[in-house]
């Protein structure tokens, strides 16, 4: 089965992991979709925003055409359009994440706070 990275991210070790575990084929976007995934417009309206993600739309259903799972994570408007826009037979998902942070105060008294993420499943949408 064949699995579509829609999101701004690579691919952490454990979900890459976890698809391997599950058989499923991992497939990135291709670097000009990619590129129109991480730059949605933000003064875009509804139809707007559908009509800038149909050519993702478009690469997920020719790819997924007998069906498969897309990770999809990113701007909330155009997730919902395209998991509007996918053919029946193709799963949305989400990553599940145990999310944790840590204050760090630097010496000029700046403080930064870093991000701990690790994967904890594949959630249907």
């Amino acid at each position: 089965m064949k699995f579509i990275n829609v999101t701004n991210h690579k691919l952490m070790r454990s979900q890459i992991s976890d698809c391997e575990e599950r058989g499923w084929e991992i497939i990135e976007l291709p670097e000009n979709l990619k590129e129109m995934w991480g730059n949605i417009p933000p003064d875009a309206n509804k139809l707007d925003v559908i009509n800038f993600v149909k050519p993702i739309v478009g690469f997920i259903n020719e790819t997924l055409k007998n069906g498969g799972y897309i990770l999809l994570a990113g701007d909330f408007g155009a997730t919902f359009a395209v998991y509007r826009g996918v053919n029946q037979g193709i799963t949305a998902l989400q990553s599940t994440m145990d999310r944790s942070a840590s204050e760090i105060e630097n010496k000029d008294g700046s403080v930064r706070t870093v991000h701990t993420l690790r994967h904890v499943r594949f959630r249907e949408l």
